[in-house]
C-alpha cells in the first residue's frame, strides 16, 4: 500500500510532487468535511466559500501537474 501511494505522488523521474500531495489532501479533506456533515447528527454545513476554494486550489495543484507533465514530454522529443 505504501508503495503505491508513492508512485501516485511521484513524477515520472520518481520524485514525490508536492502539488501531487496537496491536491490529494484536500480532495481528503473535501470527503472527509462531505462524510462529517453527511452523518452527523447536528446540521453542520460547511461555508459554500471553503468548500469552493478548496475544490479550485485541488483542481489548479492537478492541472499544473498535468501542464507540466505534458510539457516535459513535449520538450523530449
Amino acid at each position: 500500500m505504501k508503495k503505491f501511494l508513492i508512485v501516485m505522488l511521484s513524477d515520472d523521474n520518481g520524485v514525490i510532487s508536492s502539488k501531487r500531495v496537496l491536491g490529494t489532501l484536500c480532495i481528503l479533506s473535501l470527503v472527509l468535511c462531505l462524510l462529517v456533515s453527511a452523518f452527523s447528527k447536528r446540521t453542520v454545513v460547511p461555508s459554500a466559500d471553503l468548500v469552493y476554494s478548496i475544490a479550485g486550489f485541488s483542481l489548479a495543484a492537478f492541472g499544473f501537474s498535468t501542464i507540466e507533465k505534458v510539457m516535459n514530454k513535449k520538450n523530449d522529443i
